[in-house]
């Protein structure tokens, strides 16, 4: 393991480590800390003993209790490591004896009638504390010593409880470090880059497995300016004093990553897993002007430049680059469009600065997602022109303090360029009504220039004022002949029957429809609405949907009234007070969700009565994000059966939510399309 991997692991310890005083530790969690105890105190330093002692103990008591309860261990189940763990948990019940002596009998479980909780801490001698100090290396001299102590006390009880059972141990045959390099190179493709360092940190082995896999994805960021930590007033000196000490902080960020870029392309291992890296600016442009630095200043932000551009130019797989908040440039724009393993290129926030036209094609490029914050964040459009073959393309705008952003480039932009020759899946997030015109000229022209349209998958998000029917119509008709196979339109505000007849009309082979309504002009966020129409009057819209497999709507799943049962119940005695106390209700009283509202099930049949492709019906609600609330699944092999599904894998509902981009595609357009959009 090179130096790099060290710097890498020491970030991520640093992490997890305050992650994990604030939330409950999982097992993998506590064999890392166990190993960092064990490295500090081999290194002659002084461990922390408060944290890192209850986490080794915790770890013993977890350890034991896994072999009578069977639970898997990556260190392994077996007889010598069992009777070692046997060890030292007698040696830590003779060290607690004398607490257990005090607060209760240490062996009657479950029935102790002391409550740990309630018990003060000089109950237990000054002498007791030091010795298990000294032992166990840990701290209960603190201000939280009696809810450690108690904590452990518990636990301990706990664990004695399964052992006063006397369950058998369950000793493992086959262990996981069993498996071979293969198949645990298997497993970890499985796992984000979180879990795999986890999983690393549990032994030697598993370390040096899991490094490819964490330096899969790199974060280089500089962090925001901590303004509490500059000087105070008004004054023309404080003032003065103020700009020197962010100039500092942030000069001190700005070295900081330079040597993380500097570490990472020097590193081999680096260079050889590394398929995704995101550079991102926490700094704000008030961080940036306090210090009175001239943005993009270029003595300041130039060695950056150099220095992401010399990293880019060493990698050998990169397929993913994400800038946040940063600036694009020549320099590093230069060496990254001729990275010929790139595929995806994701802009937020980073407005382009400078001459950009001697930066050649990328025909390597197809997924281009941007996200637009502020009017000169617009800027990055520019760089459409350099990507030729794009599959993928999103665009995300923020709702600005002042006026309205646009989703589009401009004018001249639109007239030098046109991704629509190659594009099949298109988003649009935050979209402002009046440029659908716009937006849907910039296609058709497209399609006269270029011939057929390439479009299968395309979103739209309405901005705060939705979409009425001149501009659903506008965008059919200008998408009418592409091969749509997934449409999705959030914010409308024509919602009747014959928008599916309409919808059908453009787009014959249509597999996939979601559509958000929204019930009145005044409602600016999607959120559960009730459709205007009755059921039946969609059901039998859908009838003209030939090819309809999955449709995504958020009708308000719980009607007005109340059912029947409920209803009878309200009218009894044996309501009173039931409203306002749940101890008041009947005993046989009994309100089940599903059963209640279960006549959705009648509704979904209806559908597929008419709708004979339609396979699943999925109800949702979206109010900033999108929640799931019911999908409903269809099947036919004997007559019409309709059931509920909760684990959303009869579709993938996050690729076709309504709120959320498409996902990248890494392999090129077919050779027939690819001919037909040069």
């Amino acid at each position: 393991m090179d130096s790099d991997d060290e710097k890498l692991i020491e970030e991520m310890d640093a992490e997890f480590e305050e992650n994990a005083r604030n939330y409950p530790l999982l097992y993998p969690e506590l064999k890392h800390f166990q190993n960092k105890e064990r490295e500090t105190i081999a290194n002659g330093l002084a461990p922390k003993a408060d944290f890192l002692g209850v986490v080794r103990i915790t770890r013993l008591m977890l350890s034991l209790s896994g072999f009578s309860e069977g639970h898997l261990d990556l260190s392994g189940r077996f007889e010598s490591r069992y009777t070692s763990l046997v060890e030292q948990w007698n040696a830590l019940l003779r060290d607690f004896e004398p607490m257990m002596r005090t607060l209760g009998n240490p062996f009657a479980v479950r029935s102790m009638e002391v409550d740990l909780k309630k018990c003060p801490a000089y109950e237990v001698t000054s002498d007791d504390i030091y010795y298990l100090e000294s032992k166990w290396r840990i701290f209960l001299n603190s201000t939280n010593s009696p809810s450690l102590l108690y904590g452990l006390l518990n636990t301990i009880d706990e664990v004695a409880t399964v052992l006063h059972w006397k369950r058998p141990p369950i000793f493992q045959k086959l262990l996981f470090l069993h498996l071979p390099p293969e198949l645990l190179r298997t497993v970890f493709d499985e796992l984000d880059r979180e879990t795999a360092y986890l999983l690393g940190a549990t032994c030697r082995l598993l370390r040096e497995v899991s490094m490819p896999y964490v330096n899969r994805h790199r974060w280089i960021s500089l962090p925001k300016l901590d303004r509490d930590k500059l000087p105070l007033g008004d004054e023309p000196g404080t003032m003065k004093e103020r700009e020197s000490a962010a100039l500092e902080a942030l000069t001190l960020a700005r070295t900081a990553a330079l040597e993380k870029m500097a570490s990472m392309k020097d590193s081999p291992s680096v260079l050889n897993s590394l398929e995704s890296l995101t550079v991102g600016g926490e700094w704000q442009r008030e961080d940036i002007a306090l210090a009175k630095i001239r943005s993009p200043s270029t003595t300041f932000f130039a060695p950056l430049h150099l220095a992401l551009a010399a990293l880019l130019k060493s990698t050998r797989h990169l397929h993913t680059m994400v800038f946040q908040s940063w600036y694009l440039v020549a320099e590093h724009l230069q060496v990254l469009f001729t990275i010929k393993t790139l595929r995806t290129l994701a802009i937020h926030a980073s407005p382009a600065v400078g001459a950009l036209r001697s930066i050649r094609r990328s025909t390597s490029i197809l997924n281009f997602h941007l996200r637009i914050d502020k009017p000169r964040d617009t800027s990055s459009w520019l760089l459409l022109a350099r990507l030729p073959n794009l599959r993928t393309l999103s665009v995300m705008c923020s709702d600005p303090d002042e006026g309205v952003l646009s989703v589009l480039p401009s004018p001249a932009i639109r007239a030098s360029v046109n991704p629509f020759k190659s594009v099949e899946y298109f988003f649009a997030s935050n979209i402002v009504p009046l440029e659908i015109e716009e937006l849907s000229a910039w296609i058709i022209s497209a399609k006269t220039t270029y011939g057929q349209l390439r479009l299968t998958h395309f979103k739209l998000e309405a901005n705060f004022a939705g979409f009425e029917l001149p501009q659903i119509t506008t965008i059919l008709d200008a998408l009418t002949g592409a091969p749509i196979r997934s449409f999705s339109l959030d914010g409308i505000h024509y919602a009747s029957p014959d928008i599916f007849t309409r919808i059908n009309a453009a787009f014959p082979n249509l597999e996939i429809l979601a559509l958000h309504y929204r019930q009145s002009l005044r409602q600016e966020n999607t959120t559960c609405a009730y459709w205007p129409s009755p059921t039946w009057e969609y059901a039998r819209a859908l009838g003209h949907c030939t090819k309809l497999k999955h449709l995504i709507w958020n009708q308000r799943y719980h009607p007005f009234e109340y059912p029947s049962p409920v209803l009878e119940l309200m009218e009894s005695e044996e309501w009173s007070g039931a409203e306002a106390n749940e101890e008041a209700r009947p005993v046989d009283w009994h309100y089940d969700d599903e059963e209640s509202f279960n006549h959705w099930v009648h509704v979904i049949k209806l559908f597929a009565v008419h709708c004979t492709t339609l396979e699943t019906v999925s109800f949702l609600s979206g109010e900033y994000y999108v929640e799931y609330i019911r999908q409903y699944v269809i099947e036919r092999s004997e007559g019409v059966v309709v059931r509920s599904c909760s684990d959303w894998s009869a579709l993938d509902m996050e690729e076709n939510d309504p709120e959320h981009g498409w996902p990248d595609l890494f392999t090129d357009a077919p050779k027939d399309q690819t001919a037909a959009s040069t």
